[in-house]
């Protein structure tokens, strides 16, 4: 068995209430760039703390705050890459 190197976010922004968009990126066929984001909340319980990617009524307007944050970064990151020479794709 290979160890694979585990894929890691390219950037986590914070937000209120435990909320968090974390940003990834993979290789396209053709050399790109392809971005995703998940967006969840953390939450504690039994002193250990889980992810969810549910939100209440109460969430929602700062899960998409959140979501256009990370559309902002995603923006940056694509202005550094082809800075760099490196092609994106959606």
């Amino acid at each position: 068995m290979t160890d694979q190197p585990k894929n890691r976010p390219v950037a986590e922004i914070r937000g209120m209430a435990g909320l968090k968009a974390t940003i990834w990126s993979d290789k396209t066929e053709t050399g790109g760039t392809r971005y995703s984001v998940s967006i969840a909340r953390t939450y504690l319980r039994d002193g250990k703390y889980f992810d969810t990617t549910y939100f209440g009524p109460s969430e929602l307007l700062q899960a998409a705050h959140l979501a256009g944050r990370a559309y902002d970064r995603i923006v940056e990151l694509r202005a550094l890459s082809r800075e760099t020479g490196a092609a994106d794709e959606a």
